[in-house]
């Protein structure tokens, strides 16, 4: 997997310009690929059709934000997993010791 970035530099948060440098990588390219191109790459790689492929990620995806409201976690054997965290401040920062769950603002949901 390729990914395209820049590094950016900042100060060290309250400690101004006198502060120390801090360096980060910062994504500055994507790509996309659509779910009807996926289809025929997973159709291609298996016995299901391409139709079928996207109807079953259709139905998947579709089922998701049902089982957010029960508090669920999605957990896609050993790849991810997907979960909802809400806090009350107006910012959105990563979880400790998870790098795929995020908290929001319950206002934006």
């Amino acid at each position: 997997m390729s990914l395209q970035y820049k590094i950016m530099s900042t100060y060290k948060l309250g400690q101004g310009k006198k502060g120390e440098k801090i360096y980060f990588p910062k994504l500055t390219g994507t790509s996309q690929v659509n779910l009807l191109d996926v289809a025929h790459i997973l159709a291609e790689r298996s016995t299901a059709s391409e139709a079928d492929v996207y109807l079953i990620t259709m139905g998947f995806v579709g089922h998701l934000p049902e089982l957010f409201a029960q508090g669920k976690t999605i957990k896609l054997e050993r790849y991810w997993f997907f979960q909802v965290a809400c806090k009350g401040k107006n910012r959105i920062r990563r979880l400790k010791g998870s790098p795929k769950t995020y908290q929001r603002n319950t206002s934006e949901f």
